[in-house]
């Protein structure tokens, strides 16, 4: 299959079939390359050339057949209208160069289009409505450029609509919304708003989406600026009050959280739960309560134990605790399967069973695991499954303590004679004596002797240490005239 350009095959573009219908995608990377590099020659007459009619007859497929695009990474400006696949309903166009909505979308033949993703590009508007908003039931709209929601979202065009990922665009505010009743009819499960410059009155917001299941309100370490960062100061208040009777996912990282916000015990059916890297020190026996929860990662906190209510959490497969100072565990829930303690101050192995667990970490610690090949292999996996590789691995070591640093009642005698014994001139200490010192310099005064330091019972005050007052006549009215 000749795609037009040199060193560019049919092979490297995936056909997928889905019986007689097809799936083209152009691979991000081949032999190491990116796709960047790949497609540096493939311009528009070479993409439309992928579309040619002997191309698809060796393809033995046509333009109807077609259901899913992927040309992501692609370095595309845009997609013009002889793209157009009349049955296309998966359309991925992410990490590209797009400045504007692509014309194809405007087309009249493109309306069955059900999930769209243009993240990462460079739009800063898509008011216009697309033919396929009617069927759009997932899009992708992060890392653009965009100030604002598009119009047909806050018109309610979009009616089967599910998910929306808005995370990382120029929005500075959502007070458009505020007066919004249509977002309490949407359909939405999953919403995604990273680094969208949420605050505490926004709160009302995102309580009108009554059927989420996901959501993402958190921040991430890599944010361009904290002007865009999503900044909460009573975050409890978000679960007052709400209709989530289907959260089941929900992230709130990043967000510099100084407490476990116990109204998140409403959340009946959450599944998963992140709160890392925040600022929380404890969780409260609340936890208990969330009795569905599958997922805790409560990583990069100030923890210094966990609760003995965890215990209670039958479903719980996987607990995410690394980096903080958890110096013992106090339970574990039963079924759990995967364990991260990576970084923190245990002393032992209490209540930890390696051999129920499929994946753990337990490096840095104060605990020695010497020849423990089925440790190792399931600390491996786990690190592999969560591109954690750069790990350091081994126990922690004590700093070590000298014998003066920590001071007792024995210390200080001992410290007090050695000390009596020491040449004082050797550490330039002179011997004062205060009692033998003279006065010099001293100015004498006749009318001062050493009595008149000292009290003799009474309070008069002597005559001739009275301070006299100046005289000021009455109605002195030149006082109160303004000095020219």
């Amino acid at each position: 299959m000749d795609l037009g350009i040199e060193n560019y095959t049919g092979d490297e573009v995936i056909v997928t079939h889905f019986g007689k219908n097809f799936c083209i995608k152009i691979p991000r990377k081949k032999d190491g390359i990116n796709n960047n590099e790949i497609l540096q020659k493939f311009n528009m007459p070479n993409l439309l050339g992928l579309f040619r009619k002997d191309m698809l007859d060796d393809l033995k497929c046509n333009l109807d057949q077609i259901v899913a695009l992927d040309f992501s990474e692609c370095g595309l400006h845009d997609l013009p209208q002889q793209l157009c696949t009349p049955n296309l309903k998966h359309l991925n166009l992410a990490h590209n160069k797009l400045k504007e909505m692509p014309l194809c979308l405007y087309s009249g033949k493109m309306n069955k289009i059900e999930y769209l993703d243009l993240s990462n590009n460079f739009l800063t508007s898509c008011d216009e409505e697309p033919d396929c908003v009617l069927q759009l039931k997932k899009i992708n709209l992060s890392s653009n450029c965009l100030e604002n929601l598009p119009a047909w979202f806050l018109e309610f065009r979009c009616t089967n609509l599910e998910e929306l990922d808005y995370s990382e665009n120029k929005a500075k505010h959502f007070s458009f919304l505020k007066n919004s009743t249509n977002l309490t009819l949407m359909k939405i499960s999953k919403l995604k708003l990273k680094n969208s410059c949420l605050i505490d009155t926004d709160f009302a917001l995102l309580k009108k989406f009554r059927y989420l299941e996901y959501l993402d309100i958190s921040n991430t370490s890599n944010c361009i600026s904290d002007n865009y960062i999503n900044n909460f100061k009573e975050i409890q208040q978000l679960f007052q009050n709400n209709l989530w009777e289907r959260m089941k996912i929900l992230n709130l990282a990043f967000l510099n959280i100084s407490f476990f916000p116990e109204d998140i015990f409403r959340l009946e059916n959450l599944r998963e739960l992140h709160l890392n890297n925040n600022n929380i020190s404890w969780l409260t026996d609340g936890l208990k309560l969330l009795i569905n929860l599958q997922i805790l990662d409560i990583s990069n906190n100030g923890l210094l134990v966990l609760s003995n209510e965890i215990v209670h959490l039958n479903n719980l497969k996987i607990l995410k605790a690394s980096h903080n100072y958890l110096e013992e565990l106090l339970g574990l829930p039963p079924y759990l399967e995967t364990l991260d303690l990576y970084n923190n101050c245990l002393e032992n192995l209490n209540h930890i069973n390696i051999d129920s667990l499929n994946s753990i970490d337990l490096e840095l610690n104060y605990i020695e695991l010497i020849n423990c090949s089925e440790y190792e292999y399931k600390r491996d996996y786990y690190r592999n499954s969560n591109c954690c590789q750069d790990r350091e691995q081994g126990a922690k070591i004590r700093t070590s303590v000298s014998s003066h640093s920590v001071w007792s009642s024995c210390d200080l005698e001992s410290e007090t004679s050695e000390l009596s014994n020491t040449n004082l001139q050797y550490l330039n200490v002179v011997e004062e004596n205060w009692d033998d010192e003279e006065v010099e310099n001293v100015v004498q005064f006749s009318d001062i002797t050493p009595s008149d330091d000292e009290w003799d019972g009474d309070d008069k005050i002597k005559q001739n240490c009275c301070i006299k007052k100046s005289f000021v006549q009455k109605n002195e009215d030149w006082i109160f005239v303004d000095a020219d």
